[in-house]
């Protein structure tokens, strides 16, 4: 059957496709069926064209390998009318070069252009989403397009795959309009494609060489403890494996992530053993590209950081207030130093943070036999209320004002009567408020009475002492769960490691719990977990999508971690899947 003829049949199977949901047999070529089932069963549109678009990072490794592979093409096939295409891994384009201001002006009409996503399940059967969604080399030809709006081209494209790890980093695609079609395009775009997998190659060894050479050079001579990290891959000296567990390599990969950067810097850190450590943090270059990064380690017998020489690290934070990260051991020493002076004292953080644990840990060790009055200033104290008439104050005695942040305007008063009067007394107990965080500039009802306290402490977040999870949660597990022999296993603390706890230790003491509740007898994994310990999502999700977003973290983990399986399982396309990974900020990692 000669191209015209092929033409004409294809776009009859098109057409009855698109009316029955089947074609005649053998009238299509199986990859283009299967592709164009795919796009039936997402209800992608054949008639309009919707093409997303995003901004592109168009200096990253990938472009940088195919960068003389591209112009060498272009300089080829000067004569021929065709465009030479770089996507990413998820079909948007990063780069377009053509030889015809006629073919160019084509491809703008339809948005074949950089930052706009070819994807399949945004445009249908292409050259570059069917390969992306295939894993192969695809040539799509005229009427194969399953989009009205594109059937005047062919497209040959070719996955790219990292050399290293087997994964698909973009497509190279060669396109023309449908009547200048070659099938020596599918030839070209497959060389081309290996081209850049060598230079990949080839940066890559390159990379590793220039981190396993800075690597052992730091390693030689010297007493401190070496780690190299590099994305995922982390290598350790001898001194370094036996002082780091699982939780610390997670620490400082962090770390290194956080500071990385062309220069070095110098950090204190606190190990999951309650070790204080120096890491002095050097960038690793190659051509100008940080590749990772070396950090050197040095355990720190004193200093601020360390805890007390005087003081057994078993004491030095409040039985309930659990951490020894150089921050929290901070804010325990400040509680307790006005403990001990009685100086009234505001606790200032987030809410969730333990402001109320420290109040009450400061009240057991310092005043043992004393009372505790607490009082929540977020009920609406009248007048008449006879907080001021208690007979406790008379009493030695710790009064916390807990969420003076949420007082409303008729406690003002109240409260303000009862700090003056408590001031007064011949033996003042000593008083604690608590306040949340300001998040924003409009004046609280609280606000005039919080200069009556003498000194303040910031009750650091959660997520700026992540390390203190070891100590949290077996401290947190005991607590809930006080007949049972629990832990959480690597993989579980890997996942609580790595998010953010916006809502800090009350957050963890909730999800704690619900992973208790899932897992009834044995340890705790990391498919026990609720799913939002799986994502950064910095948005608040509509109902329907956090029910998106907790299948798609099932699936993954029912899938050991196999995103296609987890897609097949799911019942949507693979660029389906990796999209709405990217939009729920899903970090899954078995």
């Amino acid at each position: 059957m000669d191209a015209r003829s092929q033409r004409r049949t294809t776009s009859t199977a098109r057409d009855t496709f698109l009316t029955t949901g089947t074609a005649p047999s053998g009238s299509v070529r199986d990859p283009i069926l299967s592709s164009w089932r795919r796009c039936h069963d997402a209800g992608i549109d054949a008639d309009l064209s919707q093409v997303p678009y995003e901004d592109v990072d168009v200096r990253g490794p990938l472009v940088g390998c195919a960068e003389p592979v591209m112009s060498r093409l272009q300089d080829g096939l000067a004569d021929m009318p065709l465009s030479v295409v770089l996507t990413d891994g998820s079909g948007r384009l990063l780069q377009r070069r053509e030889t015809d201001h006629h073919l160019s002006r084509r491809l703008d009409a339809v948005v074949f252009a950089p930052g706009f996503s070819y994807g399949e399940t945004h445009v249908g059967t292409n050259g570059v989403g069917t390969a992306l969604e295939d894993g192969r080399p695809t040539y799509v030809f005229g009427p194969e397009h399953f989009n009205e709006h594109i059937q005047g081209f062919a497209c040959a494209g070719v996955p790219i795959r990292n050399p290293l790890t087997g994964r698909i980093e973009g497509v190279l695609d060669i396109t023309c309009l449908a009547d200048d079609a070659n099938p020596m395009m599918r030839v070209l775009a497959q060389e081309a494609a290996r081209d850049i997998e060598r230079l990949m190659l080839e940066q890559g060894s390159a990379r590793q060489r220039a981190m396993l050479d800075a690597f052992l050079t730091a390693c030689r001579g010297g007493r401190s403890a070496v780690v190299a990290i590099s994305g995922e891959i982390v290598m350790t000296d001898p001194r370094a494996a036996s002082l780091l567990t699982p939780a610390d390599q997670v620490i400082l990969r962090g770390k290194a992530a956080e500071l990385e950067g062309p220069a070095p810097a110098v950090v204190e850190l606190s190990l999951s053993q309650g070790r204080q450590v120096q890491a002095r943090c050097a960038p690793v270059s190659v051509a100008g590209d940080t590749v990772g990064t070396v950090v050197k380690l040095t355990v720190r017998s004193e200093g601020p950081a360390a805890v007390p020489a005087r003081r057994p690290a078993s004491v030095a934070t409040f039985p309930e207030a659990v951490g020894r990260s150089p921050v929290w051991l901070a804010a325990c020493e400040a509680v307790r130093s006005a403990a001990r002076a009685r100086h009234s004292l505001l606790l200032v953080g987030e809410p969730g943070t333990g402001k109320f644990a420290l109040a009450r840990g400061a009240h057991h060790e310092r005043f043992p036999t004393s009372r505790l009055v607490v009082i929540d200033c977020g009920a609406d104290l009248s007048p008449s209320s006879d907080l001021l008439d208690q007979p406790l104050y008379d009493q030695p005695a710790t009064v916390v004002l807990r969420h003076l942040d949420l007082m409303p305007p008729s406690s003002a008063k109240v409260i303000g009567r009862l700090l003056d009067d408590l001031a007064d007394r011949p033996s003042p107990p000593w008083v604690v408020g608590t306040v949340d965080a300001a998040a924003g500039v409009e004046p609280r009802p609280c606000d005039g009475l919080l200069g009556r306290f003498s000194t303040s402490v910031t009750v650091p977040a959660l997520r700026h002492r992540i390390e203190d999870l070891s100590q949290l949660v077996p401290f947190l597990l005991d607590r809930l769960a006080p007949r049972r022999a629990v832990r959480c296993t690597p993989d579980a603390m890997r996942a609580l490691l790595g998010y953010v706890w916006p809502a800090n230790v009350a957050q963890l003491q909730t999800v704690l719990r619900e992973a208790l509740a899932q897992r009834p007898a044995g340890d705790i994994g990391s498919e026990d977990l609720p799913a939002q310990c799986f994502t950064s999502c910095q948005r608040i999700l509509m109902p329907m999508e956090a029910l998106e977003r907790d299948a798609i973290i099932a699936a993954l983990h029912r899938a050991g971690g196999n995103r296609l399986r987890a897609a097949a399982e799911l019942g949507i396309a693979r660029s389906s899947l990796y999209r709405k990974i990217h939009a729920y900020g899903i970090d899954f990692r078995n």
